[in-house]
């Protein structure tokens, strides 16, 4: 599966990982299981600095490498308009 930014800047952030580990990582995150989903890089942010979710995603092993990549995702800033994590 894959997760990135939509409208992202070139050399953004993404990650593609197996369907077990997105999934793993959507759950830890909070959100919604679907195959296929979209959310503001606000509400990203948001749920990456919950400090419960932060250490569930430290915690959990093989998905703490991904933990960077999601910082970094997170720390962008949209040139134009607002950029969202998207996963397909």
């Amino acid at each position: 599966m894959w997760l990135a930014l939509s409208s992202a800047p070139d050399a953004a952030p993404e990650l593609n990982v197996s369907t077990n580990s997105a999934y793993a990582i959507l759950d830890l995150l909070g959100l919604d299981r679907d195959s296929v989903g979209l959310i503001p890089l606000s509400e990203l942010r948001s749920r990456l600095s919950d400090p419960i979710v932060h250490r569930r995603l430290n915690a959990e092993p093989g998905l703490d490498r991904y933990l960077p990549t999601l910082n970094e995702m997170a720390r962008l800033k949209p040139v134009d308009g607002e950029l969202h994590l998207a996963w397909a």
